[in-house]
C-alpha cells in the first residue's frame, strides 16, 4: 500500500505543498471509510466536490489532502488542476516499483466473472492483489495500483470504460503485461455512439501491451476478432473460443448438473482438462476459457487450473439459481443487463425441460437504438421460454414482438402476484434487468424465506 512524505507526491504531482512534510500511511478518496495517517485525495464529481469534506477527513484521521483549489484547514495540501488525474499519476508512479505479472480484462460483458475465475486459478499458487467488485473505472483502478504491497505476485485487473479514450488512460497506468478482451456487445451506447466505437474503445487496451513480452487474449468467436487481431502488436495474440480453431477451446458437450457446468476445456499444448464449474450457462463456459487460457500461458499447471474453476464462488444477480416458493427455480441474473448478456440468460433457460418463465426489465444505456434492442429481445425469446412478463416502457416493446404468452406490467406488485400463480416444483423463473430498475426486488418476492 502506497506510503510516504508529502514532499515525494508533492515531486511526484510537480507541484509545491503548504504546511509539515508529513509521513502518510496511506491514501483514501472516501472520507466515510479513511484511515488514521492517511493521505485524502479531495476527488470533484457532477454531483459532489471532495474539498468540502476537507474538514472531516481531518476530523477522521487525515494528515493531508491534495486538493483542486486551497482551503482553509491545519491539514498540509497540495494544490493540482485535477485530483482524479493526480490520482493516476500517484498510481502508475507506485505501480512503477512492481516487477510482476499484470492481467488487465476489459470488454462488454464477463469482465468480473473473469476477473475472479482467474484470480481462483492463481491464487492455488500466487499472492495476488485484485480489483475489488467491479472497481475498474477512473477512480477505483488507481486505488487498486495504490493497494499494491511486497506480498504481491500477481496483479489481476479489470478495466472498465463507458467513452472512447478510458481504456487507453487506464491501461497507460496499469502496464498490463497480459490484455484480455472478453467480447463486444451494445452497452454504454450513449457514451460510444455504436458498437464500432466500442469495439475500437476495448482494443485500446492492445496498445499498451508489450512487443518484447506482452500478450494478447482475444475472443475468437467475437465479430471483431480479426480487427483486434491485426491491431495487436504484443509478442503474442492467443485465442479462446467455442471450436478448435481457438488455440483454447471447448472440447466435449456442456452438462448442467445440480447448478454446475461440467465439460472438458482443450489447451494450446492439447492437453484436456475436465472442469465442474460452479456457474451457468454458455457465456460463463467462454469466461472460463479465457481464465484458463491465462492460466496456462502464466505457467500455472492444468491441475490447479482446474481446482481454480471448481472453487470459484457464484457471483451473487450473476445467473445464480435459488431456491423458489413452492419449490420452484429462481433465476437471480439482476446485477445488469444488455443485449449480449441477456440473450445468454435466455439460452440458459431454453435448457429446462420444465415451464420457463422470463420477466425481463427495460436495459439503459443503449442509445438510439434502445427501442430496436428490447424489440430483439422479444424476437430472441421466442421458443426458449414458455412465459414472457416485462416491466418497464422499452421492455414492452419486447412484450410485443414476442407476441402470445407475453404480457406487461407497470406495477411489480401486480407483475410479482402474476408469477406466484405460476410457481410449481417444474417452473424455473428468469429475472434480468438493469440496474436501474431494481429486478432484485422481484426475486426478494418469489424466494422461499427460511423461516428457521
Amino acid at each position: 500500500m502506497m506510503s510516504g512524505r508529502i514532499l515525494s507526491v508533492a515531486q511526484k504531482l510537480s507541484k509545491d505543498f503548504t504546511g509539515e512534510n508529513l509521513n502518510f500511511k496511506s491514501i483514501s478518496t472516501d472520507t466515510r471509510s479513511i484511515a488514521k495517517g492517511a493521505l485524502f485525495v479531495a476527488l470533484e464529481g457532477k454531483n459532489f466536490d471532495g474539498n468540502e469534506f476537507i474538514s472531516e477527513a481531518e476530523r477522521k484521521g487525515a494528515i493531508a489532502a491534495i486538493v483542486s483549489k486551497k482551503l482553509k484547514s491545519n491539514l498540509p495540501q497540495i494544490e493540482v488542476e485535477d485530483t482524479k488525474i493526480a490520482l493516476g499519476i500517484l498510481a502508475k508512479s507506485w505501480r512503477s516499483n512492481f516487477k510482476l505479472p499484470v492481467i488487465a480484462i476489459t470488454g462488454s460483458n464477463g469482465k468480473t466473472t473473469v476477473k475472479e475465475l482467474i484470480s481462483s486459478i492463481f491464487k492455488q499458487t500466487y499472492k495476488i492483489c485484485i480489483t475489488r467488485e467491479n472497481n475498474n473505472n477512473e477512480v477505483g483502478l488507481p486505488m487498486t495500483l495504490i493497494d499494491l504491497e511486497e506480498k504481491d505476485e500477481v496483479l489481476v485487473l479489470e478495466l472498465g470504460a463507458n467513452h472512447p479514450g478510458e481504456i487507453s488512460y487506464l491501461s497507460s497506468i496499469a502496464e498490463p503485461t497480459i490484455g484480455l478482451i472478453t467480447n463486444v456487445g451494445p452497452s454504454h451506447l450513449e457514451g460510444f455512439g455504436s458498437v464500432n466505437d466500442v469495439a475500437k474503445a476495448k482494443g485500446e487496451i492492445l496498445d499498451y501491451l508489450s512487443p518484447i513480452d506482452g500478450t494478447a487474449i482475444i475472443n475468437a468467436d467475437d465479430s471483431f476478432y480479426s480487427y483486434w487481431k491485426n491491431k495487436s502488436k504484443a509478442r503474442n495474440t492467443i485465442t479462446f473460443g467455442t471450436d478448435e480453431n481457438a488455440d483454447c477451446f471447448i472440447a466435449s458437450q456442456i452438462e448442467y448438473i445440480n447448478g454446475n457446468s461440467l465439460f472438458k476445456i482443450c489447451l494450446p499444448d492439447k492437453t484436456l482438462i475436465d472442469v465442474d464449474l460452479p456457474l451457468l450457462g454458455s457465456h460463463n463456459i467462454l469466461n472460463a476459457l479465457a481464465a484458463s487460457l491465462v492460466g496456462y500461458i502464466s505457467g500455472i499447471k492444468p491441475k490447479d487450473i482446474v481446482s481454480g474453476l471448481s472453487s470459484v464462488k457464484k457471483v451473487k444477480g450473476r445467473l445464480c439459481p435459488l431456491l423458489g416458493k413452492k419449490k420452484s427455480t429462481i433465476l437471480d441474473d439482476t446485477y445488469n443487463a444488455n443485449p449480449i448478456s441477456t440473450k445468454a440468460a435466455i439460452d440458459y433457460l431454453s435448457s429446462f425441460e420444465g415451464k420457463r418463465i422470463f420477466i425481463f426489465g427495460d436495459m439503459a444505456e443503449l442509445g438510439s437504438s434502445k427501442e430496436k434492442f428490447h424489440s430483439e429481445i422479444g424476437r430472441y425469446a421466442i421458443g426458449k421460454c414458455d412465459i414472457f412478463f416485462t416491466i418497464g416502457d422499452l421492455a414492452k416493446l419486447a412484450s410485443i414482438e414476442f407476441g402470445s404468452g407475453s404480457e406487461s406490467f407497470d406495477n411489480k406488485t401486480k407483475l410479482i402476484s402474476r408469477i406466484e400463480s405460476y410457481l410449481d416444483k417444474d417452473v424455473m423463473v428468469l429475472v434480468k434487468g438493469s440496474r436501474f430498475m431494481k429486478m432484485e426486488s422481484i426475486i426478494d418476492e418469489l424466494v422461499q424465506k427460511n423461516d428457521g
